[in-house]
């Protein structure tokens, strides 16, 4: 073995025991007490861990994590750096979405492998849900909420909705706005309808629990009959697994026959696993990560291109209208306009 590929293998090695003490310590509420500039023997106290250890984890933590933890003289404190990959929200999502809700397909990884449908059981929903309970506002809505704007959509409905973000964003800058969320997360949508009438628009929005593959069930006829767009975002890439009644075929089909001739704002990522030859690796690092946490979650890899997007709405009878694509953290991202 080469020095390099030592040092490669260390780093890797490094790598799951910072995030493996990140995740913990995220999950005790030792980094949120460390943002507010509380010092570490104070939170041991509060928290009952032993002071020595909790102030010895979180040294090494500073030490190695690229700047996550400061050491500001007096004591420890979370990053606020201009740094996306380094901004504590950032990091909270990572930590939740990634270890926290897909981590323990890992712990039981032989029988993953054996059976598909038990890494679809092992992920924490829970978790998920608070990665994305802070993570889905303000830029990230920006085109969808122009798309209204432009096409006069005034009745939406958001299916994978999560924590309401995008309806909430989209009530408050359209007045006339009536929107319906529906979600197979309970915790996303509980904290979707705390927003919501946080914010004093719950006689305008409804969240409700269900399946993306039911929604003609799930919806009343109100929403049903008066919605003019679909908007379906990080949705419909956990349909490429193998099963064929839950594809991708399968759920296009059913939108149409609940919202025939609607528009359809369908955003997700471009997978990378699937591509035969890949030189860009590196560039891509993020969306490798979560190809593979897609496959071990049950859910299979998107298509790789908009090539291969084309032809599934053709299958489906339904035409792509526009395409918006982009790049951000290591992500080839897209948003489509559809008719269904």
């Amino acid at each position: 073995m080469t020095t390099d590929t030592q040092q490669d293998f260390f780093g890797a090695l490094e790598g799951y025991y910072l995030v493996s003490i990140l995740e913990g310590l995220q999950r005790a509420g030792v980094l949120i007490e460390l943002r507010a500039g509380r010092p570490v023997d104070e939170v041991a106290r509060e928290l009952g861990f032993d002071s020595v250890m909790l102030r010895a984890v979180v040294a090494y933590v500073q030490k190695r994590s690229c700047g996550v933890l400061l050491d500001n003289g007096a004591g420890f404190t979370l990053s606020e750096t201009s740094s996306d990959l380094l901004d504590a929200p950032f990091l909270k999502h990572l930590l939740d979405q990634y270890v926290g809700a897909f981590g323990p397909c890992l712990t039981d990884f032989e029988q993953v492998l054996a059976d598909r449908a038990v890494g679809a059981r092992r992920v924490n929903w829970g978790r998920h849900a608070l990665a994305f309970s802070g993570s889905d506002r303000g830029a990230t809505n920006d085109l969808p909420l122009t798309l209204f704007a432009q096409l006069g959509i005034e009745r939406v409905v958001d299916i994978g909705c999560g924590g309401g973000g995008l309806l909430l964003d989209f009530a408050a800058q359209c007045p006339s706005a009536r929107a319906w969320g529906i979600d197979s997360n309970p915790a996303a949508v509980a904290t979707a309808r705390h927003a919501s009438a946080a914010a004093g628009l719950a006689d305008r929005i409804m969240f409700c629990e269900g399946d993306a593959f039911d929604v003609a069930t799930q919806l009343g006829p109100e929403a049903l009959e008066g919605a003019q767009a679909i908007a379906a975002f990080n949705v419909a890439n956990a349909f490429f697994g193998d099963s064929e009644s839950r594809g991708i075929s399968v759920w296009l089909h059913t939108l149409r026959q609940a919202f025939p001739d609607r528009f359809l704002l369908l955003g997700d990522y471009y997978g990378r696993l699937n591509r035969d030859r890949d030189g860009a690796s590196h560039r891509y690092r993020r969306a490798l990560l979560h190809d593979v946490v897609q496959v071990l979650s049950g859910q299979g890899v998107p298509p790789a291109d908009i090539d291969a997007w084309r032809q599934i709405f053709a299958s489906a009878g339904c035409t792509l209208v526009k395409a918006f694509e982009g790049e951000h953290d290591e992500v080839a991202h897209f948003v489509y306009l559809v008719q269904l």
